[in-house]
């Protein structure tokens, strides 16, 4: 049984945190979408 999620996009991320009610209120999308872009938080949420 595959229980992983599927890699997403920047594009992809963004409109899902919109799916989910996200408002980009502190942090437009552009800054929302240059920063999934910069940054690998991948260690930090899987640890």
């Amino acid at each position: 049984m595959n229980t992983s999620k599927p890699m997403l996009s920047v594009e992809e991320q963004i409109q899902h945190l919109k799916d989910k009610g996200v408002r980009f209120e502190k942090m437009d999308e552009d800054s929302a979408r240059e920063y999934l872009t910069e940054h690998n938080n991948y260690f930090k949420l899987s640890g």
